[in-house]
């Protein structure tokens, strides 16, 4: 949790307001991700949303490769999602 205040800390220091919620690691996925829809920010985009439609449809691994990649940089550019570190 300390790691936590210390990023909404820094994050104030930026004008943004960081709201922390606290959930047990072993229910996450029960809890949490299962509970409520996995698009947590309220993001949207509607090339996003075209390109993931479309990339289900194709059959040719590198044009896929490439529209998933511009997904994941929409997602990276646009989203709200903060994502500073991973724990294992």
């Amino acid at each position: 949790m300390d790691a936590c205040l210390m990023q909404q800390a820094n994050a104030a220091k930026r004008g943004l307001d960081l709201k922390i919620k606290r959930v047990p690691t072993d229910g996450l996925w029960s809890t949490g991700w299962q509970q409520k829809p996995l698009n947590v920010t309220g993001w949207k985009n509607d090339r996003f949303d075209q390109l993931l439609v479309e990339a289900h449809g194709v059959k040719d691994m590198g044009v896929r490769e490439e529209m998933y990649g511009e997904m994941e940089q929409l997602a990276a550019d646009g989203s709200g999602v903060f994502i500073p570190y991973f724990s294992n």
